[in-house]
C-alpha cells in the first residue's frame, strides 16, 4: 500500500503541539487509502496499549546523543533556523543549554509520554489526502483557494470511516504483525 512512511512532531510557539505522519501511497494503497487509515489507527492503539518502551527512549537517547557529538559536522543553516525557532522558550539562565536541548535527553518520563500517546484520537485529527486524480476519491465539490488557486475540499470522517478509527481491526496478513519496533542491537 505504500512505499515511503515518515513522522515528525514539532509545536507552534508553545501554543500547541502536534504529531504528524506521511505516508506515500502506491496507485492500491490510493485506493485502499481507509484501510491505510484504519492500520495507522491500529498502530496508535497498539503504541498506547503498550505504552512507552524503554529500549526505544534508549535508542533516540543513543541517537541525540550521537547526533550531539557530532553537531559540527550537520548543516550550519538547519542549524541556526532550529535554533532560531525555539529561543523564546530559553530564558537567560539555561539559554547556554540551546544546542544541547534538542539532542540530549535527560530523563525518561514514562507519565508524560503515555499522555502525549492518550492525545492521538480520531476526533482531534485531520487527514490529508493529496492526489493528482483527487476528484475519484470525492464527490464534493471543490474550494479553489484565492492566493494560490490550488484546488481542494474539506469533509468531515464518514461514520464508517470514525468506526474503523475508533476501533481498528487489523488481522496479520503475510504472518506479519503490527509492534512496538525490536531492539536495535547495532548501535555504537
Amino acid at each position: 500500500y505504500a512505499t515511503e512512511l515518515s513522522s515528525y512532531c514539532d509545536h507552534e510557539m508553545g501554543a500547541f503541539s502536534y504529531f504528524a505522519t506521511s505516508i506515500t501511497l502506491t496507485e492500491k494503497g490510493m485506493q485502499n487509502y481507509e484501510r491505510v487509515i484504519e492500520i495507522v489507527n491500529k498502530m496508535t492503539q497498539i503504541l498506547k496499549d503498550q505504552g512507552p518502551i524503554d529500549h526505544v527512549y534508549d535508542e533516540c537517547a543513543k541517537n541525540g546523543d550521537l547526533k550531539w557529538r557530532f553537531l559540527e559536522k550537520s548543516s550550519c543553516m538547519n542549524t541556526t533556523v532550529s535554533c532560531a525557532r525555539s529561543m523564546h522558550l530559553f530564558e537567560d539562565d539555561n539559554v547556554k543549554d540551546i544546542f544541547q536541548t534538542r539532542y540530549v535527553f535527560k530523563e525518561f518520563n514514562k507519565e508524560e509520554y503515555q499522555k502525549v500517546l492518550g492525545g492521538f484520537r480520531a476526533d482531534n485529527c485531520n487527514i490529508y489526502l493529496t492526489s493528482p486524480d483527487i476528484d475519484k476519491y470525492t464527490t464534493k465539490e471543490f474550494i479553489v483557494d484565492p492566493w494560490y488557486g490550488t484546488e481542494y475540499t474539506k469533509e468531515k470522517f464518514d461514520e464508517a470511516l470514525l468506526a474503523k478509527m475508533n476501533s481498528p481491526n487489523v488481522e496479520p496478513e503475510h504472518g506479519l504483525k503490527l509492534s512496538n519496533p525490536i531492539e536495535n542491537t547495532l548501535f555504537p
